[in-house]
Parts: C-alpha cells; sequence; structure tokens
C-alpha cells in the first residue's frame, strides 16, 4: 500500500470508519507476519498475546498522534505493539511484586497468621521459633 493510502487508512480508522479500521486490523496486526513473530517472541501465553495486539490496536485507533508518512504503517504499527507489549510486561512485574504471601508461625502450639508482600507466589510454612522470631523482626 502506498504511504499516502496508508494515512488515509489510518486517518479513517481514527475518525470511526468501520471498514478502514477491519482492513487496518486484519492487513496491519492479524494477518502481519513481523508482528505475529515479534508477540511469539515476546509473549508465551496465546490470550495474552491477543490481549497485545487488542491494546495495541485500540491504543492506536485512540490516540490522535499524526503518523506523518514518512516511514511505512507497518513500521509504526510494529512500534504500537512492542510498547504494548513492555506495558504488559511492566503491569505483569507490577502484580507479582504486589502479591501477597501468608506466613503461618507455630509458637508453642499457636498459630499466627501474616500476611508479607513478596515477589514469590507460594505459600511458606516457618515452624522454627528462631526463624519466625526472625521474620516478625523484619516486620
Amino acid at each position: 500500500m502506498e504511504m499516502s493510502a496508508e494515512a488515509d487508512l489510518l486517518r479513517r480508522a481514527q475518525a470511526g470508519d468501520a471498514e478502514a479500521s477491519g482492513v487496518l486490523y486484519r492487513e496491519y496486526f492479524e494477518n502481519n507476519r513481523q508482528i505475529n513473530n515479534l508477540l511469539l517472541r515476546e509473549v508465551s501465553a496465546p490470550e495474552d498475546r491477543e490481549d497485545i495486539l487488542h491494546d495495541a490496536f485500540v491504543s492506536l485507533i485512540r490516540s490522535k498522534s499524526e503518523f506523518r508518512g514518512d516511514a511505512r504503517l507497518e513500521t509504526f504499527v510494529y512500534r504500537v505493539v512492542q510498547i504494548a507489549i513492555l506495558q504488559k510486561l511492566r503491569a505483569d512485574r507490577s502484580r507479582r511484586l504486589s502479591k501477597m504471601v501468608r506466613l503461618f508461625v507455630d509458637l508453642s502450639g499457636e498459630t499466627m497468621e501474616r500476611e508479607l508482600a513478596i515477589t514469590d507466589y507460594g505459600f511458606e510454612r516457618v515452624e522454627s521459633e528462631q526463624m519466625a522470631d526472625r521474620m516478625y523482626a523484619l516486620l
């Protein structure tokens, strides 16, 4: 597609033209080999790849950023998808860091429970009184 035609296609999609949006999504997102290879390389879960593709498309449509046409639209879309991947990875990392882990501490028959925000998803049973004392000292 010619660069001025690409810029026109993007402008029409941003203006709400459903046909232009469909063509843009199919040609530049869904059926684009480079975009699909990027997603396969960077994101392991298929549902995450679909979410990223959708988020990147919505971002491109909603943003009124001007595609100047000095590069191919495919290059512009590739960059938008890269940014969407980075945002997803950052969100996942943030979510992982804020996961809560319950520590169960058994002190002479009495079980105490405490939640800690750590990077591990698992649950840990602390049985040693000495270890429990050290953990609570850190709190």
